[in-house]
This record gives C-alpha cells, sequence and structure tokens, in this order.
C-alpha cells in the first residue's frame, strides 16, 4: 500500500527506479559475456599449448594357435 501512494504521489521515483534497474541489468549482461569469453580465451589458450595427440600404433593382429602357421605352404585337406 505504501508502494502504491508513493507511486501515486512521486511518479518520477518510478521513472528513476527503472532506469537504474535497466542500467544494473546491462551492466550485469556485459560482465557476463566478459567472463564467458575470458573464459573461451584461457580454454583456446589452453587446447593450444597442448602437445598434438600422437596416433597409436596399428595393431597387426595375431594369429591364433589354431590357424596356420606358416605363410608360404599351403594349407593341406585331410581325407
Amino acid at each position: 500500500m505504501f508502494v502504491l501512494a508513493m507511486t501515486c504521489v512521486h511518479p518520477w521515483l518510478v521513472g528513476g527506479v527503472v532506469v537504474g534497474g535497466t542500467v544494473y541489468l546491462a551492466i550485469y549482461e556485459r560482465r557476463r559475456r566478459e567472463a564467458l569469453a575470458a573464459r573461451a580465451d584461457w580454454e583456446h589458450r589452453a587446447l593450444l599449448a597442448r602437445p598434438l595427440p600422437q596416433l597409436p600404433a596399428p595393431v597387426v593382429p595375431r594369429r591364433r594357435a589354431a590357424d596356420h602357421w606358416s605363410t608360404t605352404e599351403p594349407i593341406r585337406r585331410s581325407a
């Protein structure tokens, strides 16, 4: 009730509060964006500072014991 009475008696105060709130929100948003950009810059620098990942050496498949041991001798068919 008091706020309504003050609004009716001094309407220019509402304008001041609205302007102050808008300025506060604008500053808050600007700081948030700057913090986000600073974090992105930091992460980007950290990624570029890391050494390049090395590809693992190709794995040569091992022959199983049940396979034919010779690569040149043909497999004999048993009758």
